[in-house]
This record gives C-alpha cells, structure tokens and sequence, in this order.
C-alpha cells in the first residue's frame, strides 16, 4: 500500500512539472492569409499573369513546329532528300529549342517561375513572419507553425492565428 501511494505521488508531481512546461503553440494557414489580404493577392495575380505569358509564348513556339511539319509534308513529293533533311534538321532545333525554353521556365529548381515566386513573395513571407511573431509575443505563444506546410496533423481552432494575421495585415494597407 506504501509503495502504491509513493508511485501515485510520483506519477501526479510527474503529471504537475510536465504540464508546467507544456508549451503554447499556435499556427498559421499561409495560403489563406495571401489569399485574403488584398495586397498579397495581387502578387499572386501577377504571377499567374507571367506563367500565361510563358505558356502562350510555349504554344506560339509548339504552333510554328506544328506548321513546318505540316508544310514539310505537303511538299515532300517535290523535294529533294537533301531539302527534306535541311527541313526536317530546322524542325528538330526548333523542337530543341522549345524543351530547353520549358526547362528554363519549368525548372522547378532554378525556373524562371520559380525565380519570379521567390522573388516576389519573400518580402510577403516575412511579413507575415514578423506579424506573426509580434502576435505571438503578446498572446504569449512559445512556437507558431506554418500549417500549409502539410505538417500539421491536428491543431485546435482556438489556437489558430490566422486571422489575427490576416487582420494585422490588412491594418498596414
């Protein structure tokens, strides 16, 4: 009974300091606050605009190829085998030099895309960092995690920061 007594005593002192350490930790959607703060939703706007300019200049390109082939096969009745090779060698450059545009636009580690993103959304991120960080000072949160970042499993509402932030922000307009 003793034994059982000093093992219930341990197990609550234990119970009482590990919840006296217990952290508070809250967290941020990211992606929600770009989308609702105005400011930030026109940088997006500004990229989808330069990913449709590649992708039309990418279908200008694949459209020319398209219209050599077809041209090399209408004619290649009438031509010579050296003609044909000279067409067929143009098609082939201009097939290479549309992969390599795309690898140079799409290339998800140093793209063009990629580039213009990171460009244009650090001074975004930090923002929302510094935001973030002056809430959780005041609010007294020891950790803020980024819940886009898909590792967040489980959090509960009352500790989500993502409106504070998104109201902060849109104060600085």
């Amino acid at each position: 009974m003793k034994k059982l007594t000093i093992l219930t005593f341990v197990l609550l002192l234990t119970f009482f300091v590990v919840d006296g350490f217990a952290q508070k930790i809250g967290y941020v959607d990211v992606n929600q606050v770009i989308a609702k703060v105005p400011r930030f939703r026109k940088v997006q706007e500004e990229l989808n605009k330069k990913a449709q300019a590649y992708e039309q200049e990418m279908a200008k390109r694949y459209q020319e190829i398209q219209r050599m082939m077809n041209e090399l096969e209408e004619q290649r009745v009438v031509l010579s085998k050296e003609k044909i090779k000279q067409k067929e060698e143009l098609i082939r450059q201009k097939y290479l030099e549309l992969q390599k545009f795309m690898q140079q636009v799409y290339d998800p580690n140093n793209g063009l895309l990629v580039q213009e993103n990171e460009k244009l959304t650090k001074p975004i991120v930090q923002e929302i960092q510094d935001v973030a960080k002056k809430i959780a000072q005041k609010e007294r949160f020891d950790v803020i995690i980024n819940a886009t970042s898909g590792i967040l499993i489980y959090a509960d509402p009352r500790n989500d920061l993502t409106q504070k932030v998104i109201n902060e922000l849109n104060k600085k307009k």
